[in-house]
């Protein structure tokens, strides 16, 4: 497993060993459910948010992004791309592959020397309900400038592409 992932995959073989899943076919939306409903199990959770504040002090000051994800798709998701209007990813690499039940962190960072904010997105791929390619797009807008400017991450819409 990669230094920036974590938590043990939800898989079908950790489906056939619960009683409810015993003898029957494991669906997509099985894992996807007994992932969502395993987010916080073995603290894997307080791993990943420890991870990127540990990355932040490893930083230093200014303007910075702490991202965790969750995937509760029910298959893997695969980072695809990334475009920065502001700043650049920080000291460790986008994780390359979050597997169902599993986080993700990573530390998006302003520019050294700029008075410059975090802005950027991240592009990863899956599948969707009917089990063809689907891409999930993730993106911040952290400003340096706070007076002026407030945190518009949660105006970005979700999309899938």
């Amino acid at each position: 497993m990669a230094s920036n992932v974590f938590g043990n995959p939800i898989t079908n073989t950790t489906l056939q060993g619960m009683p409810e899943y015993m003898d029957k076919p494991i669906t997509r939306k099985d894992r996807a459910r007994v992932a969502f409903n395993m987010k916080n199990a073995q603290e894997k959770d307080r791993n990943a948010r420890q991870y990127v504040e540990n990355l932040k002090a490893r930083w230093g000051t200014g303007v910075s992004t702490l991202c965790v994800v969750y995937n509760s798709t029910g298959d893997t998701l695969t980072f695809i791309t990334s475009h920065n209007w502001f700043g650049h990813i920080g000291p460790a690499p986008y994780p390359t592959n979050i597997r169902n039940g599993q986080w993700g962190g990573f530390l998006h960072v302003k520019k050294s020397g700029a008075a410059s904010g975090s802005a950027a997105a991240v592009v990863y791929r899956g599948k969707n309900d009917a089990g063809a390619n689907c891409d999930w797009m993730l993106s911040w807008s952290n400003p340096w400038n706070r007076i002026r400017y407030d945190n518009t991450v949660n105006r970005y819409l979700y999309a899938i592409i």
